[in-house]
């Protein structure tokens, strides 16, 4: 594998400052996220005003780190490669602040901590702490995430939630650290919610809205939604002004406006301040396809599916290219939850985006395998990731996201002409599972279509009358062992 980072604060690049931050690759930056004229339509995202204020601000993020440099970064290998950055080696071990019950006025980072370190430590080389910012509290005396709003994912900030305890807790990990930004939106009770509601200045465009003139001509057909809910939500202020807001995911998760280059700059501040800086080596983008809406609602805009557009890619590449000068070690994780050739693009044109991407047909495949007793789809789906080495995947199975299933649209239809993924849903639900969906309009008709299966592992591939031999506990010693291997088996399928 060829190289693919450069070295911490070495001046002697061309046009490098003390922080390592290259001129060019500020060049580089300016022309990813230039508005432009492309085919008579308006693209691109800040103007060259607003892109001199960004410029400025990110020589002033990488001076930052040069001064609050982490341990990790220090450590790094200066001449760091693919090699460095993972291997064999790389294990992950993915854990919940908010499934730890505290006593003594102990923090739960600080129990994770010491717990990792004196029962994990040296068997995974990464230690992954899924959401520890603070969110909404929706159920009162319930412990875990289902007493947080989206499970803990609906970020209120990008610091450490203090009832967690605090960044340097988890610094004392003997492990890298790999945190979850979730990039797209933010929570309707957060501050920046509350300061775009009230149109402080500086926030007015903070988050997505659709003018109330434009509901009308709003067309939602070629826009990639996945949720069945309409994403429009009003929201009214203290003064009786109604913002007309874009959600995504749920009424209360608010798509930022990356469109504001005030937002590009919160965002890469928290890249560098809440997350490289307080020790994360791995970062994964939560969301990360979502990130640019071009709605064509402003002269000349283009009306586009605003998942994974050009602009998107865009800001991941503006990501990595100024990482690569001040942080070469960190990894930047997107999150994608698609189809294998859209999952692809996440690696950039040029190696220049995602240093590995998240493999979500790695779920679905394995229990259309162990469902089918046949694993033709699997093999055929990693001889072609064979056919790209340098395109590093993580593969996974069982998440906290479910399982999802839009990766089953690359299979081929069933001898009888049922869908692979008729099959597998209904498998799915043979065992207990649900099914979230998403909403496509087709000839001007809202269509459900199967986005993510809601089903723990275990039950997944468990049989119905294994299942109920379990709830009556009635299962023999025979039968736990072959559900023993036939779990093992279905970890096994990523490493094919």
């Amino acid at each position: 594998m060829v190289e693919v980072v450069r070295s911490i604060g070495s001046s002697a690049q061309s046009g490098a400052d003390s922080s390592g931050l290259r001129s060019e690759t500020l060049d580089r930056i300016d022309a990813l996220l230039v508005e432009h004229e492309w085919n008579g339509l308006n693209r691109g995202l800040y103007t060259q005003e607003e892109l001199s204020y960004i410029r400025n601000h990110l020589k002033g993020l990488a001076s930052w780190l040069v001064d609050n440099e982490p341990d990790f970064l220090k450590d790094a290998d200066a001449n760091y490669t693919h090699h460095s950055r993972f291997n064999e080696k790389t294990v992950l071990c993915i854990a919940y602040p908010d499934h730890i019950e505290i006593e003594n006025g102990c923090k739960p980072a600080a129990i994770l901590r010491d717990f990792f370190n004196d029962n994990l430590s040296g068997l995974y080389s990464h230690l992954h702490v899924l959401p520890h910012f603070p969110s909404p509290i929706i159920h009162e005396g319930i412990q875990g995430p289902a007493s947080r709003a989206d499970g803990g994912f609906e970020a209120k900030s990008y610091q450490m939630d203090t009832e967690y305890g605090t960044p340097n807790d988890l610094m004392g990990v003997k492990a890298g650290l790999m945190f979850d930004f979730v990039l797209n939106h933010l929570s309707a009770d957060s501050d920046f919610f509350h300061k775009f509601l009230e149109n402080e200045e500086g926030y007015e465009d903070f988050f997505v809205t659709i003018p109330e003139d434009k509901m009308d001509s709003l067309d939602l057909a070629p826009v990639f939604r996945p949720r069945e809910h309409h994403p429009i939500i009003p929201y009214t202020n203290a003064a009786g002004e109604t913002k007309n807001v874009w959600c995504t995911f749920s009424a209360t998760q608010a798509d930022i406006n990356i469109k504001d280059y005030r937002v590009f700059c919160m965002i890469m501040e928290a890249l560098v301040k809440d997350f490289v800086g307080q020790g994360a080596s791995w970062i994964r983008l939560d969301a990360v396809g979502y990130l640019v809406k071009m709605l064509g609602l402003h002269e000349r805009e283009d009306l586009l599916n605003c998942f994974g557009i050009e602009e998107t890619h865009n800001v991941l590449k503006a990501m990595r290219a100024f990482l690569q000068d001040v942080a070469p070690s960190v990894t930047l994780v997107p999150e994608v939850n698609a189809t294998e050739a859209v999952i692809k693009t996440y690696y950039g044109t040029d190696n220049d985006e995602g240093h590995l991407v998240y493999e979500f047909p790695s779920a679905p495949l394995s229990l259309f395998t162990i469902y089918r007793e046949d694993a033709g789809s699997i093999l055929s789906w990693a001889e072609d990731r064979n056919k790209h080495p340098e395109w590093i995947g993580l593969a996974f199975t069982n998440s906290h996201d479910g399982v999802g299933v839009l990766p089953m649209a690359d299979v081929e239809d069933l001898p009888d002409g049922m869908s692979a993924l008729q099959f597998l849903i209904h498998q799915i639900e043979r065992r207990g599972g649900g099914v979230n969906y998403k909403s496509k309009i087709i000839d001007g008709e809202s269509v459900r279509v199967p986005y993510e299966a809601c089903i723990t592992w275990m039950q997944a591939i468990m049989t119905q009358a294994e299942a109920a031999s379990l709830r009556g506990n009635r299962m023999d010693a025979d039968t736990l062992d072959t559900i023993v291997d036939r779990f093992m088996a279905s970890q096994s399928f990523i490493y094919t």
